[in-house]
């Protein structure tokens, strides 16, 4: 029952049900509110993102803190100074990966990408886009989210940078999470 081209409850469920609903408020608060709510939607994981780490680095900062620097006898302060360096690391990353562009398969450009095989499988040569119209390369899709183009090597679209992520910036994705997965290690070292 996931998919709505083959199941109707599917198909009412994901498809009519949103789609009715979206358009009776679209007739009742107007295109533009509803552009507007559907811009705050789209970036909702951002919201979270910045509330949950800032919010967590708020709480480490104002009591975390003041236990560094007076009452721990096991904790150096050089970890105060480190401390805001990875939290301004934080920011910075998800700065840099959300400001990223995944790459942009064009009819000028396409050779640059093709340097993946056909597996006949997922990936069939002489397959074009329908939406562009343009050749499909092995590991590329278009993005319907963000960018309204081919990505070449698409990996995901992230909602908690809003960025999608191709072969042009997934470094930068990386990036990101190695960062935060460092932030969290480096938290839990220096509260224990």
């Amino acid at each position: 029952i996931a998919d709505p081209s083959t199941s109707p409850i599917a198909y009412l469920v994901q498809i009519t049900f949103p789609t009715t609903i979206w358009n009776r408020l679209m007739t009742i608060f107007g295109k533009n509110k509803m552009n507007i709510v559907q811009h705050i939607l789209d970036r909702m994981l951002v919201l979270t993102y910045f509330m949950v780490v800032g919010g967590s680095w708020s709480i480490v900062f104002w009591y975390l803190y003041t236990w560094l620097y007076y009452e721990s006898p096991g904790v150096s302060n050089i970890h105060g100074i480190i401390g805001i360096g990875v939290f301004i690391s934080c920011f910075i990353s998800w700065g840099v990966a959300n400001s990223s562009h995944p790459g942009k398969i064009t009819s000028q450009n396409f050779q640059r990408y093709d340097h993946y095989p056909y597996d006949n499988l997922l990936f069939l040569p002489n397959n074009r886009c329908e939406t562009t119209h343009l050749l499909k390369i092995p590991r590329s899709k278009f993005d319907r989210v963000k960018y309204q183009c081919i990505v070449p090597r698409y990996d995901h679209f992230c909602g908690w940078t809003y960025n999608t992520y191709g072969e042009e910036n997934y470094r930068y994705f990386l990036l990101f999470v190695t960062q935060h997965v460092i932030m969290c290690f480096y938290g839990s070292y220096c509260a224990s």
